[in-house]
């Protein structure tokens, strides 16, 4: 706090006090007001006013918040090994995405967003590599929202031998593909149309062989890069007839709002997944490809986790620096949910992330309470830990979890 120019004397709401008062005070309700914060203080028995935490909301909090965050970003944690025989065949199975939260104008020095009509002039875009066979938050960045993801420490983590990386194409780079190709690394991703494909040493139109085919799906061997060729399989399977229609509705509503028109390649692309990779059929087969695949989509409901549960980008004021320290508060207390869930609860694969979010936030502060008592803390967690392990996921039938997907498999 010191470091930041936000501790600068001795007092009872100091730097500790003030980061546990947002942290847990958030922590038990996002939506939490001034009046609920004081509260929260006061539960650490530290007595103040919500004039007074108010007053304490501006640009060398907001640094000081920035930097207890980033001190607890760099602390690794990770859970025993999930109890999935399909992420057990590689040393780490990492899923690579960024979320965007718009700010007020404001604070675009802080964090400047991509502009012009489409995009905020203020944005905080967070890159996360999430490894979830042992379901640890291997990077977490906070970016400028004009930051292309490939800059990400995350994008440019060199992951261990024997490890797949599932990206979206936000991170398709063919260079990325040979460096982890070099390194024993093994790599999933979409398809991305124009990318110049071989096979049998002559270059092919996908669209028109995947159209070709009578069979529902397909496995090829092919090169992939005019220069490199690098050596990957490409998967392709048609997808369902509702799928297609959602896809279209998204693609048509795209057009309208850029008034622009896809290419007719675009919309033909509609109908298949179609995923390049570098795993051997040996390891990995078609069907478990599209599995795993798909599978990435649980980075979007982390993100989705975080946004609607714990409301990262909400909050109820004008002021930028409260905007600021109440962002770094929550993405902390949802750190700290995450610690709690990899500690009770990862090797289940049906484990509900969400509904254990809402089972800590009843627990906040509590947690806050006993903080600074080794005997305490450990009894709460543990308490923790036993109600976790009832966060379960329903199966349904009508549209499978990953975990039954995965089943399924077996």
């Amino acid at each position: 706090g010191r470091s930041t120019g936000f501790i600068q004397r001795q007092r009872a709401f100091d730097g500790a006090s003030f980061a546990q008062t947002l942290v847990f005070g958030w922590m038990g309700d996002p939506a939490a007001s001034l009046m609920q914060l004081s509260q929260a203080a006061a539960n650490v028995e530290v007595g103040v006013s919500r004039q007074a935490i108010d007053q304490r909301f501006d640009e060398r909090a907001a640094a000081f918040m920035k930097s207890v965050l980033q001190a607890a970003l760099q602390v690794s944690m990770e859970g025993a090994p999930v109890e999935v025989d399909l992420l057990q065949r590689f040393s780490g199975v990492y899923l690579l995405d960024s979320t965007c939260i718009s700010l007020p104008p404001n604070l675009q020095t802080v964090w400047p967003g991509c502009g012009g009509s489409q995009g905020a002039s203020a944005c905080l875009k967070v890159s996360v590599l999430w490894e979830v066979l042992c379901g640890g938050l291997s990077q977490v960045d906070l970016l400028a929202g004009h930051t292309h993801d490939q800059r990400a420490a995350g994008a440019q983590r060199a992951l261990p031998a024997g490890a797949l990386r599932v990206a979206d194409l936000g991170y398709f780079k063919l260079r990325d593909f040979k460096r982890m190709d070099q390194a024993g690394v093994y790599w999933l991703t979409g398809y991305k149309n124009g990318t110049v494909l071989y096979q049998d040493g002559h270059r092919i139109d996908v669209l028109a062989q995947v159209q070709a085919q009578t069979a529902a799906q397909v496995d090829w061997r092919v090169a992939v890069g005019v220069r490199d060729r690098l050596p990957a399989r490409l998967l392709a399977r048609r997808v369902a007839a509702a799928v297609l229609a959602r896809r279209q509705a998204r693609l048509a509503e795209w057009e309208r709002k850029k008034q622009c028109r896809a290419s007719p390649q675009t919309w033909a692309l509609l109908a298949w997944d179609i995923f390049l990779t570098n795993v051997p059929p040996a390891r990995l087969s078609a069907d478990e490809a599209f599995t795993l695949a798909h599978y990435r989509w649980q980075i979007e409901l982390l993100f989705k986790l975080w946004k609607n549960e714990g409301l990262i980008d909400e909050w109820r004021t004008e002021n930028p620096w409260r905007i600021l320290c109440e962002i770094y508060a929550k993405l902390l207390a949802l750190l700290l949910d995450h610690w709690l869930m990899l500690l009770a609860q990862w090797p289940d694969a049906a484990r509900s992330l969400t509904r254990a979010v809402a089972t800590i936030r009843q627990f906040a502060w509590q947690l806050a309470r006993d903080l600074n008592l080794v005997r305490g803390l450990r009894a709460t967690v543990q308490h923790i830990a036993a109600c976790l392990q009832r966060c379960r996921t329903d199966k349904s039938s009508a549209s499978p979890r990953a975990f039954q997907r995965f089943v399924a498999l077996t």
